[in-house]
């Protein structure tokens, strides 16, 4: 009718099946990958922040049947997958009071989502800066998230932020924190929406699980 008239539907999926479908029927339909690529160069930046499976070369670009909800429950073959499933609220706060996870407020270094920190309390009570590298250990945080890190093994640790050149991006406030054996421990981090026992983002990065 007129209502219609002048709008144009574009189907977006990342299904196979659904989106071999769509054209066969004539309808105007492309993946989510493309339709970002599609946008221009000012937008190539959203690829990064896709969680869903990259395109596979099997599928001409296409991800296979159910990939696309396996990809946002954090499951699925693996094959690409960007990010984790988040572990669940039991596994973190169990975690967190065996000390072999520790929680803490995510800031961005500078202008690079993927160049984050957390300051958490050590086992001996010292204040300590872990730094987490890479869109996959940062796994969907955003600064200002209370999150709950996992130290890596100590041959994948970085070199300390504040050996670098105007101090890594760290804030200034910042500066004065301690590190990890002289370096900065990298980490990989599970998002606390899903753990109720701790406040929300906005809690201090000393919050603790309420027993």
């Amino acid at each position: 009718g007129d209502a219609a008239a002048g709008v144009t539907l574009k189907l977006v999926t990342n299904d196979r099946d659904n989106l071999r479908k769509a054209l066969a029927e004539g309808l105007d339909a492309t993946t989510i990958h493309d339709y970002v690529a599609d946008l221009g160069p000012g937008h190539t930046e959203l690829l990064d922040l896709l969680a869903a499976e990259q395109p596979r070369e099997d599928g001409g670009g296409e991800a296979g049947d159910g990939d696309v909800a396996a990809a946002e429950n954090g499951h699925g073959s693996g094959d690409g997958l960007l990010y984790r499933a988040h572990l669940p609220a039991e596994a973190l706060n169990a975690g967190v009071r065996q000390g072999r996870l520790f929680q803490g407020t995510l800031r961005c270094a500078g202008r690079d989502w993927r160049e984050c920190y957390v300051v958490v309390r050590s086992r001996k009570g010292d204040r300590v800066a872990v730094q987490i590298s890479g869109a996959a250990n940062v796994n969907r945080g955003v600064d200002g998230d209370v999150v709950v890190v996992e130290m890596l093994p100590q041959d994948q640790w970085g070199e300390d932020p504040k050996q670098k050149e105007g101090g890594g991006g760290r804030p200034r406030s910042e500066s004065g924190v301690g590190t990890i054996g002289g370096d900065v421990g990298e980490a990989s981090i599970e998002a606390r929406e899903s753990l109720p026992e701790i406040r929300a983002p906005a809690a201090s990065a000393e919050a603790a699980p309420r027993r």
